[in-house]
């Protein structure tokens, strides 16, 4: 599926469409209003499915014949990449690249599978295209055949209670082609299967509804004809609807079927959007609707949602994103409704260029075989949603290029929204080795917890099923799962084109996951798999934060400093959800969780010595939220629950004043702390080479001080005798109000009466002059009064492409710092970066910057023009040849070879 999927078809619509221009939230809001009314004929009840035979002497057409070889979807233009500076240059910058590996599981390579079987097969050389969902009961899975859809149910043990049934035959249609969806309603505990008519005859969408919880009962059965043929349906629940995206020619589409009729078995009219093209051609441009998954529906009155992603490389994209598309669907009448998009989300720099958009076949075989069609320009199915009360999420998956070298990964996120608009929350790009993952499909379980499942392969894996996934307090952006293998395939597919989707969903029943996807040995097959998440946590009796209900060390055991986080509720009702976090002093948040509040909630957390911030992002009426953290040589530290803001403290270091210019600064801190300051000017003492600054607020009063220096900087002050420490930079001084002042420093004497408030706060330190600019190539940390000789900041590397070559340690254009990083200049300017020399393989004629990619091949040596790779250089060059010419053997004839001729001669030019 190319731009088959997603490109939800923006930023031109229909002529009926109208234009918002009011900005939202920085992007333009484009709405169209008015619904077209699609029918949905009812065609009645079928008969039970535990009691259906099928009759053996029904010749099913071929409508999918095989498909070996190379072979791309004419009827799905790829887009072409018309930005050469799209980002990301160079690596995915939410890359991650290393194998998570859970403590607990250090000597195993799976995380706990369930129930694992193989699914069905078509024996055919088809687009397999898998899909399932799993009831309380059942599970039920449906795959392409050669004459388009069939299914079988299992129980939740992987006992089959059907054989394979043609889709079209049992519920009485006509001509299906495939392109199957299973949903399980959970709110409804109903089921709804769909597959497409054959490529215009039609051009209808088949559906059947369960009639009860059972799958093995009876269903309802319905049609929706198009004007268009409805490729690459998706289907997702919303409360009030099922909704139902689209691929068709020069427009996608979007169809809101009303959930209540359908449920209850009566005909009635879908309401229907197209949106035209994006990018100005033909590419993909069908939609992707967002799945309601969990106990807690949408806050009400919320329109259902679809989405897309956009690369910045292709025609008419700024950013690399995500779209937001809302239906909001009156059913009573059309004219009200309407179809927006929302919100455009910028996320992290990715590229989608796998193949160069010129190919559908690069993820790597053994053996030779064809590669794999990557599956570009999609979010993969299915997009899910879920409602935590707190906050609302959103996962979703599509395959990128990790290196720019058709590394093929997974990039994925978790957005959330509370009651603006969404963000995200984490992002990650899972390709923790060489293989190719792709066909990407995610879930999220009542718990917060993430399952990722996918297809694999390489020069050294066949095609297999693989997952990972994380914890709710997992660090963010990452998968902390080991890499779980479902299945590993024993042979190549014979075919570039392998499915264009899988899916992962969640079980509400057990609150586990279940997937499906193909893998291969001597033809595709299709794997059936479950796993619940054991709950993770730290299992040695010994650590402080030792967990007697987790079954799987997480790797969070702690033995030293184990913080313990109280969250308290005034009023001990349970409605409180507080959602809290703790980052580093380099904004990386190193634990985070969710505690739901019914008069105290607890949590620990295990931290290194360093410094780190606090605070509560989430909650209901958090008036009521208090929230306290102590642990080894930690707090007590408590306050209430503050949005937007974050509570500093330190583990095992000192936390103070870092500002050598407040009162209470603090040489020893290492975390910074609350400063206090005066509002008094400096004093400048004239006839030594010190300075008195004036300063409020300081505590205490020692009362007369006469002042006596030695020569290890120490005094004295006459009131009490006693001796205090002259650091030799700084040294805060009490004085009562009215004392005289009185010393002497290097023989020199000083005296002087003291002015001011009482309980007030002095500062003296050595007037040492230089650079005082903490950005300048010279700054000098021990300088109180800027001499003027800072040096500006510019760039000596003569690799990058604001390289200066007048920059040098004493130039004020010197600052190795400011130079671009990994040779990143994008527009401002004008360079491009790649293989400049014109013989290598991976030429760039754009490139104005070699960066030491270029690729070679030998050459054949030969007289004419031939060459020869030189190890040396990197380089290919002319060929020694055995040319009568060519006395030096160079491969050139030039005037060292005429000069060794002349010699034969008795002559010898110089």
């Amino acid at each position: 599926m190319k731009y088959r999927y997603l490109l939800m078809c923006i930023l031109i619509v229909l002529a009926f469409s109208t234009i918002d221009n009011n900005i939202v939230a920085q992007y333009d809001q484009v709405s169209i209003t008015g619904a077209t009314e699609v029918p949905v004929v009812f065609h009645g009840e079928t008969q039970r499915l535990d009691e259906y035979i099928e009759d053996t002497t029904i010749v099913h057409p071929i409508t999918r014949p095989p498909r070996d070889g190379y072979l791309p979807k004419h009827d799905w233009p790829l887009h072409p990449v018309t930005n050469p500076n799209a980002l990301p240059i160079g690596n995915d910058p939410v890359w991650q690249s290393n194998h998570p590996q859970i403590n607990g599981l250090q000597n195993s390579s799976q995380m706990p599978l369930g129930v694992n079987f193989d699914g069905m097969n078509s024996g055919a050389t088809v687009v397999g295209d898998p899909t399932m969902d799993a009831g309380p009961n059942h599970v039920i899975q449906m795959i392409n055949g050669a004459s388009g859809a069939t299914f079988k149910v299992w129980d939740k043990q992987g006992v089959a209670l059907t054989a394979n049934v043609q889709f079209d035959t049992f519920f009485g249609f006509a001509s299906g082609l495939g392109d199957p969806i299973v949903l399980y309603d959970h709110e409804a505990d109903r089921w709804l299967l769909s597959e497409f008519e054959v490529k215009f005859a039609q051009n209808s969408l088949f559906i059947a509804i369960s009639t009860s919880p059972n799958p093995m009962g009876t269903w309802y059965t319905y049609t929706i004809q198009n004007d268009q043929f409805p490729d690459y349906p998706k289907y997702a629940v919303w409360p009030d609807m099922y909704v139902v995206t689209t691929n068709e020619t020069n427009q996608c589409g979007f169809f809101a079927l009303d959930r209540a009729s359908m449920l209850a078995g009566t005909a009635h009219n879908a309401q229907r959007f197209t949106t035209g093209e994006f990018g100005g051609d033909d590419f993909f441009l069908a939609g992707s609707p967002v799945h309601w998954d969990g106990a807690t529906p949408p806050p009400a009155d919320s329109p259902a949602i679809a989405m897309r992603m956009k690369d910045d490389g292709w025609a008419g994209v700024a950013s690399d994103g995500l779209e937001f598309w809302e239906l909001n669907i009156d059913f009573t009448n059309s004219n009200n409704s309407t179809l927006s998009i929302v919100q455009d989300l910028a996320v992290a720099p990715f590229s989608s260029n796998l193949c160069s958009f010129t190919d559908w076949s690069c993820i790597q075989q053994p053996n030779g075989a064809i590669p794999l069609d990557p599956l570009l320009e999609v979010l993969m199915n299915r997009v899910q949603y879920r409602n935590f009360g707190t906050h609302e999420s959103i996962v979703c998956c599509h395959a990128v290029d990790v290196d720019g070298n058709d590394r093929a990964g997974i990039r994925w996120y978790e957005l959330r929204r509370n009651g603006g608009d969404w963000s995200v929350y984490q992002q990650g790009t899972y390709s923790p080795d060489f293989k190719g993952r792709w066909m990407g499909t995610i879930a999220m379980d009542e718990q917060g917890n993430i399952a990722l499942g996918y297809n694999i392969s390489s020069l050294n894996m066949f095609p297999s099923i693989k997952y990972t996934g994380r914890f709710a307090d997992s660090p963010l952006g990452q998968m902390t799962w080991p890499e779980t293998t479902i299945v590993l395939g024993t042979g190549v597919h014979n075919s570039n084109r392998y499915g264009d989707y899988n899916q992962m969903v969640w079980d509400p029943s057990s609150n586990s996951f279940w997937m499906t996807a193909m893998y291969n040995d001597a033809v595709w097959k299709t794997r059936i798999a479950s796993f619940n998440v054991p709950p993770g946590g730290c299992t040695d009796a010994t650590a402080c934060n030792y967990d007697a209900a987790a079954d799987l060390d997480d790797g969070s055991c702690c033995f030293s400093t184990c913080l313990t986080i109280t969250m308290t509720d005034s009023y001990g009702d349970g409605w409180n959800f507080a959602e809290w976090s703790i980052i580093n002093d380099q904004d990386v948040v190193l634990h985070s969780g969710t505690l739901d509040v019914g008069y105290f909630g607890m949590a620990n957390v295990c931290l290194e010595d360093g410094c780190y911030y606090f605070s509560v992002t989430g909650g209901l009426y958090p008036s009521e939220i208090g929230w306290e953290i102590e642990g080894m040589g930690v707090g007590p530290i408590s306050g209430e629950v503050t949005y937007g803001e974050s509570i500093s403290f330190s583990v095992g270091v000192i936390q103070g004043c870092m500002d050598t210019m407040a009162c209470n600064y603090n040489p020893d801190a290492v975390c910074p702390g609350d400063c206090t300051y005066s509002e008094n000017p400096i004093v400048v003492l004239p006839s030594v080479d010190w300075m008195l600054e004036y300063n409020y607020n300081c505590l205490g009063s020692p009362g007369e001080a006469v002042l006596t220096f030695s020569e290890d900087y120490t005094f004295t002050y006459s009131n009490s005798g006693g001796t205090w420490s002259l650091c030799n930079e700084q040294l805060i001084l009490l004085f009562e109000f009215g004392t005289l002042y009185a010393g002497s420093y290097n023989g020199e004497l000083f005296a002087g009466t003291i002015s001011g408030d009482i309980n007030s706060c002095f500062y003296m330190y050595p007037l040492t002059l230089g650079c005082i600019d903490s950005n300048a190539c010279n700054y000098d940390v021990d300088a109180v009064i800027d001499d003027g000789s800072c040096i500006a900041p510019g760039c000596d590397d003569p690799l990058a492409c604001n390289y200066d070559e007048a920059s040098d340690p004493l130039s004020v254009d010197y600052n190795p710092a400011s130079c671009y990083a990994e040779y990143v200049c994008l527009y401002a300017f004008g360079w491009n970066v790649g293989c400049t020399y014109i013989l290598a393989l991976n030429y760039n004629p754009v490139a104005t910057v070699d960066d030491g990619s270029c690729v070679y091949q030998e050459c054949i040596n030969n007289c004419g023009d031939g060459t020869f790779y030189d190890e040396a250089t990197g380089m290919c060059l002319p060929s020694v040849s055995a040319c009568t010419a060519d006395i030096t053997g160079d491969g050139n004839v030039n005037v060292e070879d005429l000069l060794l001729m002349l010699a034969q001669f008795g002559d010898v030019c110089i």
